[in-house]
């Protein structure tokens, strides 16, 4: 099994967090075009939390789409250990909220991939190009079932999702296409609290415990916590989750061209 980067686990990390409710409804009010977040990634070496790199997920609107690139690179400082250079591109419809297009590249230590897919929902069908590179990758094709996402559209669509009538213990399908493979999981639903976030201060929050799947990512019996924000904007705040390289840590550092403004600092 291939060891997996922080970097991709913090993406899957979030993307496996969120869930489109069965009925795939979908109502956009909780982001806008210039959205921009980063976070922070640490890794836990020997106890200690060690900064390892960023993530930033920024959106675009465009006619009848929203544009979300993700981008994620570790410190230079860290790339002596294991260097990661990450990009993500979904495209999603505005009035569904489901994706379009999807595009991975990526480069984590000598691991390569490329990964490019035309989501057609009105057929149920996936077509994609999957390989080392766009250069020889190899075409395929995959039945998808309904309210199918990207791991990047899956976590613009839940911001919209109703959490308010969800309460503590509450669980919520979802599925996510990702390497071929569609995933049907699910995602508990915990505590609201005020939790104190590291140059964050005391946040508003509400506590998702989401199932993962084992594989390069993450292992056996892995469990993941994140808390979001309980409030409009409903971002991640702060995400905790072991993966097959050890464990990781996420943290919000900075969010600007939110749709309800608010400042996330002490």
């Amino acid at each position: 099994m291939r060891k997996s980067s922080i970097v991709l686990g913090l993406i899957f990390s979030v993307s496996l967090l969120f869930a489109q409710d069965v009925a795939c409804t979908y109502k956009q009010d909780r982001f806008s075009s210039g959205e921009v977040l980063k976070y922070r990634l640490y890794y836990n070496w020997k106890f200690v939390w060690i900064p390892a790199g960023e993530v930033r997920f920024s959106v675009k609107e465009i006619e009848q789409n929203y544009l979300i690139e993700v981008v994620g690179k570790t410190f230079d400082s860290y790339n002596s250990f294991f260097e990661v250079d990450d990009y993500f591109f979904s495209r999603i419809d505005k009035t569904t909220g489901m994706p379009k297009n999807f595009i991975r590249k990526i480069k984590e230590g000598s691991y390569v991939r490329y990964d490019s897919i035309s989501f057609n929902h009105m057929e149920n069908r996936a077509v994609g190009s999957l390989g080392k590179t766009r250069e020889t990758s190899l075409p395929y094709e995959e039945h998808l079932s309904n309210c199918a996402h990207d791991i990047i559209s899956i976590l613009y669509n839940v911001r919209n999702l109703d959490l308010e009538n969800k309460g503590e213990g509450s669980v919520i399908p979802f599925s996510v296409f990702f390497d071929r493979e569609e995933f049907n999981l699910k995602l508990e639903i915990g505590k609201r609290k005020r939790k104190k976030i590291k140059g964050l201060g005391k946040q508003e929050t509400i506590h998702l415990i989401p199932e993962v799947v084992a594989g390069e990512v993450f292992d056996e019996n892995s469990k993941m916590n994140i808390w979001v924000s309980n409030d409009k904007n409903r971002i991640p705040l702060l995400i905790e989750s072991p993966v097959s390289i050890g464990s990781v840590k996420a943290i919000l550092v900075s969010a600007i061209g939110l749709k309800e403004y608010k400042t996330y600092v002490e």
